[in-house]
C-alpha cells in the first residue's frame, strides 16, 4: 500500500499498484490461515470495509476507488 500512497501523494496514478493490490484481495489458499481469514473478512463484511481495515486508507481515499474499481473487475473476470 505505501508504494501506491506514495506515487498518489507525487500526482502519479498508480494503475498497475492498484491492480496489484486488488489482485491479492482475492488471493485464497486454504492451507494459509491468513488468506483464510481475509476471504472470511471480505465475505462477512463486504470488500470496502475489509480493505480499509486492511490497508488504513480513508473512506474518500481516491486510492480506495482505484482498488475497489480493479477488484471489482477482476471479480467480474474470474465469473465469467
Amino acid at each position: 500500500i505505501a508504494p501506491a500512497k506514495l506515487a498518489m501523494d507525487a500526482g502519479v496514478v498508480p494503475h498497475a499498484l492498484a491492480e496489484a493490490i486488488a489482485a491479492a484481495f482475492h488471493y485464497h489458499d486454504p492451507a494459509d490461515p491468513v488468506s483464510c481469514q481475509l476471504q472470511e473478512q471480505i465475505a462477512t463484511n463486504g470488500f470496502r470495509p475489509a480493505c480499509l481495515n486492511i490497508t488504513g486508507l480513508n473512506e474518500d481515499s481516491k486510492l480506495l476507488r482505484m482498488i475497489e474499481e480493479k477488484y471489482r473487475t477482476f471479480t467480474l473476470t474470474m465469473l465469467s
